[in-house]
C-alpha cells in the first residue's frame, strides 16, 4: 500500500473529464487501496480553483456539488502534516523537496 498524493491539478482534470487519464489515477488511486495523501492547504485549494469561471463551464458543478466533492475527498484522504506541507510549497516555489513517506501521518 502506497501513500500518494495527488496535485490539486489532476484532481480538477479527473472533474473535468470523467473518462481521461487523471480520472482513471484517481479511481485507481482509491480502488487499489492505497493511501490518498491531503491537507487543508490542499482542498482549500481545490474548492477554490473549481469556483474558477472558466472551470466551472467545463465541469458544470454547482457550489453544494463542489463542497460534496472536497468534503468526500477529506473524508476518504490521509491528512498530511504540516511539515510535508512546507515541502509541497517550497517545491512550487522552485525548490526541489524530497517527499518521504511518513510525512503523513495517521
Amino acid at each position: 500500500m502506497a501513500k500518494i498524493v495527488l496535485d490539486t491539478n489532476i484532481i480538477v482534470r479527473a472533474v473535468a473529464s470523467p473518462s481521461g487519464l487523471a480520472s482513471e489515477l484517481l479511481r485507481r488511486t482509491v480502488a487499489d487501496r492505497n493511501l490518498l495523501c491531503s491537507s487543508n492547504f490542499m482542498l482549500a485549494e481545490l474548492d477554490r480553483v473549481l469556483r474558477y469561471p472558466r472551470f466551472r463551464k467545463i465541469h458544470g458543478l454547482s457550489d453544494i456539488d463542489i463542497e460534496d466533492l472536497v468534503r468526500s475527498i477529506q473524508q476518504v484522504a490521509l491528512e498530511i502534516a504540516e511539515r510535508f506541507e512546507r515541502c509541497l510549497w517550497k517545491s512550487s516555489q522552485g525548490y526541489t523537496g524530497l517527499v518521504r513517506s511518513n510525512c503523513c501521518s495517521q
